[in-house]
C-alpha cells in the first residue's frame, strides 16, 4: 500500500466545511479516499477493502476490470448523513473514477466490513454488466431485479446474518414469505423484507447448488437478460418447483414459529401502532421520570420525529399519542445495527428530554421542552457520530459514545464545569452508556477482546468506575449484550442479548449476579428501559415489519 500527498479541494457553499483535505491510499485493487486527519482509519479501511475485495472476488468468480474508488469519512446523525461531505462528493470536488463507493464510519469495524463489502459486490454487478460507468437504473434495464441485486450484495457481504435471520423470522410468523416471482419483478419497491428474502434466497441456492452458484446465476442473468431464465439454466429447476423447495426449507427451519404462531406470549402491551403498514420505526423510548410519559422516534422513510405518549393503560390504544414534536434537526442515525442507536433521556423534573442530533454541521446534545418541542439548550461537541446520552440521577453528568478519530468511545460532559472527560480509548468499539443513578460508574457494551480482533461482533456489559478506571464484566454470553438500562435503585440491569439465539430482553441483579430472559420476542426485542418504580420497562420488537414499542409488567 502507499500513500499519496494529500489533494484539497475547496468546499462548496452551504456545506459547512471551509476546506476538506483528501487524501488518497493506493491499494492493489482500491484507491481509499479519506479526510485529513483520518489516516488510522483509512489504514482500517484498506485492509478491509481488500479482504471485501477477495471475498466478492471469490464468490463470484470474477475479477474487476477497475480500481474501485473507496470513500471514507464519519457518520453523523440525521437520515441524510454526511451530506456535508457528500455535497462535495457529488459535485465532482472529490476526483473519483469509474466503480467508486462512499462509505461512512459509525465506530463499527464489523459493520464498516459489511458495509465495504455490500458495495463492492454491487460494483462487480455493474463491472459483469458492462465494462463502462453505468447507474443502477441500468441494472434494471438488464433483467436484474433490484431486491436480488441487494439481497445477493448482502448475502456475499455477510452471509446469511442474524438481522436476515430476524426478518424472517417475522414474515414466517406472520405468513407474509412473498417467494421468487415477486422477488424478481423489476417494479418491485425495496424494502427491507424484500432484500432479507432475497438474501435468505442465495443461502438456498448456494447451499443446495454449490458456492459458485450464485456467481454464475449473476453472469447468465447478464447473457440471458432474464433473472428466472438465469435460475432455470443453473439449477435445472422450474421456478415453481425452486419456490416450493425455498419454502420447505424456510418452513423446515422456522417450523416451531410457523407452526405456533404465536406472539408476546409474555403479556406485553403494545404502546405504538403502525397505521400503513409501511415498515415504521417506533424506537427509543423513554420513560418520565413519574412513570406516566414514553417519548420516543417515529423514524419512517427520510425523517424521524421526537413523539411522547402516555404510558397509562387504557382501551383504546390508538388515542395513546400525545403529540409529535416539529422535524427541526435531523434526528436519529439510521444504521445498519437494530433500529437505530442513540438513546433519549429525560430531565430529573420531567420537563425536557435528551437527544442526540446533527445541526448546522456539527453533533450536539439537545435539551428539549417535553410540552411543545422547543430546543431549551445546546451542547455542541467536537465529535462525529455523537449517541446515546445518558444523563445522571441529578443532572449534573451525560455520558455518550463518540468518534474521536477511528474509534467510538464513552465520554462524561458535565453540566456545570463544560468539560469532557473520556473514559474509554482504545480501537475498539464502546457504545450503549448507562450511567449509575448516583454517577459513580457508567455501564456500556464493548467488544473489547483479547485477541485483538476490532472487528469482532462480540459485545460484553462492562461496568466502569469512572474514579478509579477499574473496569469489571457484568455480562459475557458469548453472543451479543447490548444496550444496558440501570433500574433507579441500582441494583438490577436490563439489556438485549442474543445469547440464546434471537435478541431477547434480559434482566441482571447485580448482587448476585443472576440473569433471566424476561421477555420471548420471535423476531427480537431491544432498548429496554425501566419504569421508575422498577415495576416494568419499555422495549422494542419487530411485529409485521414494524418497529413498536411494548410495555412489559415485571
Amino acid at each position: 500500500m502507499m500513500l499519496t500527498a494529500a489533494v484539497s479541494y475547496p468546499s462548496a457553499a452551504g456545506t459547512g466545511y471551509n476546506r476538506i483535505d483528501w487524501n488518497v491510499l493506493k491499494t492493489i485493487h482500491c484507491d481509499i479516499r479519506f479526510p485529513d486527519g483520518m489516516e488510522g482509519l483509512a489504514l482500517r479501511a484498506a485492509e478491509l477493502s481488500e479482504e471485501g475485495y477477495a471475498r466478492v472476488s471469490d464468490a463470484l468468480a470474477h475479477d474487476c476490470a477497475q480500481v474501485i474508488t473507496v470513500v471514507i469519512f464519519p457518520a453523523h446523525h440525521g437520515p441524510d448523513q454526511d451530506d456535508d461531505m457528500m455535497d462535495d462528493y457529488r459535485r465532482g470536488l472529490i476526483r473519483t473514477g469509474r466503480g467508486s463507493i462512499a462509505v461512512s464510519f459509525n465506530g463499527s469495524y464489523a459493520d464498516l466490513r459489511r458495509a465495504i463489502t455490500h458495495k463492492i459486490a454491487h460494483v462487480f454487478q455493474y463491472d459483469l454488466f458492462t465494462d463502462a460507468p453505468v447507474p443502477v437504473p441500468a441494472i434494471s434495464a438488464q433483467r436484474m431485479p433490484p431486491a436480488i441485486a441487494e439481497g445477493m450484495a448482502e448475502y456475499i457481504a455477510c452471509g446469511f446474518d442474524e438481522k436476515a435471520d430476524m426478518v424472517m423470522r417475522d414474515i414466517m410468523t406472520g405468513g407474509r414469505h412473498i417467494g421468487i416471482r415477486e422477488l424478481a419483478d423489476n417494479r418491485l419497491t425495496v424494502r427491507t423484507r424484500e432484500f432479507r428474502e432475497a438474501q435468505s434466497l442465495f443461502m438456498f441456492i448456494e447451499k443446495r447448488y454449490g458456492r459458485h452458484a450464485v456467481g454464475e446465476i449473476l453472469k447468465d442473468i447478464r447473457d440471458c437478460g432474464n433473472f428466472c431464465e438465469a435460475v432455470r439454466i443453473n439449477t435445472g429447476a422450474s421456478l415453481d418447483r425452486l419456490d416450493l423447495e425455498w419454502n420447505d426449507s424456510l418452513r423446515n427451519r422456522y417450523h416451531v414459529l410457523v407452526d405456533n404462531e404465536k406472539r408476546a406470549a409474555d403479556g406485553a402491551e403494545r404502546i405504538t401502532f403502525d397505521a400503513d403498514g409501511s415498515e415504521s420505526m417506533n424506537i427509543l423510548p423513554a420513560i418520565s421520570p413519574d412513570g406516566k410519559r414514553i417519548a420516543y422516534l417515529a423514524a419512517g422513510g427520510p425523517s424521524a420525529r421526537l413523539a411522547v405518549v402516555s404510558a397509562e393503560r387504557d382501551s383504546s390504544p390508538g388515542m395513546k399519542r400525545i403529540c409529535y414534536f416539529p422535524n427541526s434537526m435531523k434526528l436519529g442515525r439510521l444504521s445498519s445495527a437494530f433500529g437505530v442507536d442513540n438513546k433519549l433521556s429525560w430531565s430529573k423534573n420531567g420537563s425536557r428530554i435528551l437527544l442526540a442530533a446533527r445541526s448546522k454541521g456539527a453533533d450536539s446534545i439537545f435539551s428539549i421542552n417535553a410540552e411543545n418541542g422547543t430546543v431549551v439548550s445546546e451542547i455542541r461537541l467536537p465529535f462525529s457520530a455523537v449517541m446515546q446520552p445518558s444523563k445522571s440521577a441529578d443532572g449534573r453528568l451525560i455520558a455518550f459514545s463518540g468518534i474521536a478519530s477511528c474509534s467510538a468511545d464513552i465520554y462524561i460532559y458535565n453540566t456545570e464545569e463544560g468539560a469532557v472527560t473520556r473514559l474509554t480509548d482504545d480501537d475498539f468499539t464502546d457504545r450503549d452508556p448507562a450511567l449509575a443513578p448516583d454517577g459513580l460508574s457508567v455501564v456500556y457494551s464493548s467488544n473489547w477482546n483479547a485477541a485483538g480482533d476490532i472487528g469482532r461482533d462480540d459485545f460484553n456489559l462492562v461496568r466502569l468506575d469512572i474514579k478509579n478506571g477499574i473496569r469489571t464484566v457484568l455480562v459475557g454470553t458469548g453472543g451479543n449484550d447490548i444496550q444496558p438500562d440501570i433500574s433507579h435503585d441500582g441494583n438490577r440491569l436490563v439489556y438485549s442479548s442474543n445469547s440464546n439465539g434471537a435478541y431477547n430482553i434480559y434482566l441482571l441483579d447485580m448482587t448476585t449476579s443472576k440473569a433471566v430472559r424476561i421477555t420471548d420476542e420471535t423476531a427480537g426485542a431491544f432498548h429496554p428501559r425501566w419504569f421508575p418504580d422498577g415495576k416494568g420497562i419499555a422495549y422494542v420488537s419487530l411485529r409485521d415489519q414494524a418497529f413498536e414499542i411494548f410495555v412489559r409488567r415485571l
